[in-house]
């Protein structure tokens, strides 16, 4: 190719630059036809999301044409796009509380919910294959970490009860007899065996383990001393702490004095 002088380069030659300015007016047409999707990395999803968004459109394929609703270089951050949509999620980091507002980084939204992956692909179950529930205010371990998220989020993700009575039935051998503090004698290990592993009163009073009837021979929310100490002299001990101001009201109710079993002067 002969460059010398008076001899123009092809590259900038009218018919070089007429075809520049078609194809620059070409790109144009189509960015404001397709209303940017000229750059679209792919469709965004069609799953419903939690129904709590602020916005005219139920999922995001459906301002799949507005591009600026979540992209603004320079101008806003990605996070603060979604959260105008989404203001249920910015109370949470605002307020620091609900699972959003314990994460680490609340503004990585992409992170956790991705899009762009095809019509039937679900932002919100994508943010679920790999979640550290831990980040939550009931960590999941033992037999909790094998439940399936549908076992306790029947309901949806927000406001799920962390008492075990929402998912645990009380059994019949528990009616009237137990309170629903389960931990008591539960654990996330297994729920059989159950052990007794609080108890505001030794267990091994006297020596050695007693039966739970020793004590609790009628309901497990009641209690007697008299399964060991038959208190054949009962006037006379009746007598004895009525002279300690304890009254008849306040007899039978011997371990709210000897918290131990023992009496208060005994080392």
């Amino acid at each position: 190719m002969d460059s010398g002088e008076g001899k123009e380069l092809p590259l900038f030659s009218p018919i070089s630059l007429l075809v520049a300015l078609a194809a620059a007016a070409l790109l144009v047409g189509i960015y404001l036809w397709q209303g940017g999707l000229i750059f679209n990395p792919g469709p965004l999803s069609a799953a419903p999301g939690t129904a709590r968004a602020v916005s005219e459109y139920s999922t995001h394929a459906g301002f799949e044409r507005e591009c600026g609703l979540c992209h603004r270089p320079f101008a806003a951050s990605q996070a603060e796009l979604c959260s105008q949509c989404h203001q249920d999620v910015a109370q949470q980091v605002a307020a620091g509380d609900g699972l959003h507002g314990r994460l680490e980084n609340p503004n990585a939204c992409r992170a956790c919910h991705p899009d762009h992956r095809g019509r039937d692909f679900s932002p919100l179950e994508f943010a679920l294959t790999d979640f550290d529930h831990s980040v939550t205010r009931f960590a999941l371990t033992g037999q909790h970490a094998t439940a399936q998220c549908a076992d306790c989020h029947a309901s949806g993700y927000t406001n799920t009860s962390t008492e075990c009575s929402s998912c645990h039935a009380e059994p019949a051998v528990h009616a009237g007899l137990f309170p629903l503090d389960c931990t008591q004698c539960h654990t996330a290990d297994a729920w059989q065996p159950a052990r007794l592993l609080e108890h505001a009163f030794p267990l091994d009073h006297g020596g050695q383990l007693s039966a739970c009837a020793t004590c609790h021979a009628g309901a497990y929310t009641q209690y007697t001393c008299y399964g060991c100490h038959e208190h054949n002299n009962e006037a006379g001990l009746r007598q004895e702490h009525a002279e300690e101001g304890i009254g008849a009201d306040r007899f039978p109710d011997c371990a709210a004095c000897h918290l131990d079993g023992r009496k208060p002067n005994d080392d």
